[in-house]
């Protein structure tokens, strides 16, 4: 339920805007302004994307997940009130981090409980035990390969989705837009492809290179968006809409300005700005 409300919901419904809760710029704003050496963000930068599903998935999708539940017991169900919610609570003042750094708090003891302490217990205590019967280096070795391949996914997985929703060519959006064809515009120009096409090329992804289509149809079967691109693509080159597509690394490295301050995703406010686009 926390994921459908995150993903599928936010991020989908209100993409580029306040109330998207991957809206990178926005989150990232502390180390963008941070009057420091450029290492010392890459330090900070490369540790969150070691550990992204477990400082930043978890907790954001566990808070948003409360704050829904809270909103429900208030019946307040209409979207326009769960815009508010995500724009005031989650845009200006997320206290998701508040679920790593304050256990004791009600709301962090569920997040540890459901989220943290079953898979640190199964993954990386009552695993690795299994092989002290064939002697402790068996064990341990058990126990690196489970966290270099733990770290190996959160990279894979960073690096897979990040890129492809920051960077100076990539717009958010100040408003929520206005009628169904502003609203997938919006999806083509606030995200970005990598490489499609082969089916190796596509599995290494994760089928994730299609974020465009996946934004417009997220519903869609995998394959399905293997088929759709180069008509989604021949529909904006025909319309003039800017399809964004290029390889992981020259995303990330488009990413990686946005991430320490030195570019900014462009702005469009108005239907009109939209539009022009």
């Amino acid at each position: 339920d926390g994921w459908n409300q995150e993903h599928n919901v936010f991020h989908h419904y209100y993409t580029g805007e306040m109330a998207d809760p991957d809206l990178v710029e926005n989150n990232v704003r502390i180390i963008r302004e941070m009057n420091v050496p450029r290492m010392f963000k890459a330090v900070v930068i490369a540790f969150f994307m070691c550990t992204w599903k477990w400082s930043y998935y978890a907790p954001n999708t566990m808070w948003i997940a409360q704050q829904v539940r809270g909103r429900r017991r208030r019946n307040a169900e209409d979207r326009g009130e769960l815009r508010a919610l995500a724009e005031v609570e989650y845009g200006e003042t997320n206290s998701a981090v508040n679920l790593l750094l304050f256990p004791w708090q009600p709301e962090a003891r569920e997040f540890w409980s459901k989220c943290i302490l079953p898979v640190v217990a199964v993954r990386f205590l009552i695993i690795p035990a299994l092989f002290l019967p064939l002697g402790a280096a068996a064990a341990a070795n058990v126990m690196i390969n489970v966290v270099l391949a733990e770290i190996l996914t959160n990279i894979h997985s960073f690096l897979m989705i990040v890129p492809s929703h920051a960077a100076a060519d990539i717009y958010r959006f100040e408003h929520p837009a206005r009628g169904r064809g502003e609203f997938y515009v919006r999806q083509v120009i606030g995200t970005a492809n990598y490489r499609t096409g082969g089916l190796v090329n596509d599995m290494f992804h994760g089928w994730l290179n299609y974020q465009i289509e996946h934004h417009l149809w997220p519903d869609l079967t995998m394959r399905q968006y293997a088929l759709a691109q180069p008509r989604v693509q021949e529909i904006c080159t025909r319309h003039g809409v800017p399809y964004v597509q290029e390889s992981v690394f020259v995303r990330f490295r488009k990413l990686w300005d946005i991430l320490v301050g030195a570019a900014s995703m462009p702005v469009a406010v108005t239907r009109q700005q939209v539009a022009s686009v």
